[in-house]
C-alpha cells in the first residue's frame, strides 16, 4: 500500500518536491537529476569519474578504484539527503562526535599497523577463533 502522506508531517527540504514525489518514479528521477547537478557543481571531476562508472558499471576496473570513488561521492549523497529532509545540523552533530574519535581510531590503526602485522608476517602471533559469537 502506498502511503501518500508525510509520516509525521515530513516536508523535504528542495523547493518542487514534496513527500508523494519519493513514490513517484519520475519525481525519483527529477530528484536525481537535481542531485546530479549540485554533485558535478561541487566537484566536477569526481562527477565524470562517477558518471563514468554509472553508465558502464561493469567495465574492467580495479577494485580499489571502485571502492575510492564510492568513498569520495559518500559525502555529496549524505548533504544531499541531509538537505533532502531536513536533518544537515544532525549530520554535523554526528559528523563532529566521529571526527572528536579520530585519535582513537588512528592510534587503533597504527597501533595494528605497528605491533601486529609484524608479529602476523613473522608467525609469531597465532590468532585463535574466538567462542561466543
Amino acid at each position: 500500500m502506498t502511503q501518500s502522506h508525510p509520516p509525521s508531517g515530513l516536508t523535504l527540504g528542495l523547493a518542487g518536491f514534496r513527500y508523494a514525489d519519493l513514490h513517484e518514479p519520475t519525481r525519483l528521477r527529477d530528484l536525481y537529476d537535481v542531485f546530479a547537478r549540485e554533485a558535478e557543481a561541487d566537484d566536477p571531476d569526481l562527477w565524470r569519474q562517477w558518471d563514468a562508472y554509472r553508465r558502464d558499471p561493469g567495465a574492467a576496473r580495479p577494485a580499489t578504484e571502485i571502492s575510492l570513488l564510492l568513498v569520495r561521492m559518500a559525502p555529496l549523497v549524505s548533504r544531499f539527503i541531509g538537505k533532502l529532509f531536513g536533518v544537515e545540523a544532525e549530520l554535523r552533530a554526528l559528523a563532529a562526535g566521529t571526527h572528536a574519535l579520530d585519535e582513537i581510531f588512528r592510534f587503533k590503526a597504527d597501533f595494528v599497523r605497528r605491533r601486529v602485522l609484524p608479529l602476523l608476517k613473522s608467525g609469531h602471533l597465532i590468532l585463535q577463533p574466538t567462542q561466543g559469537y
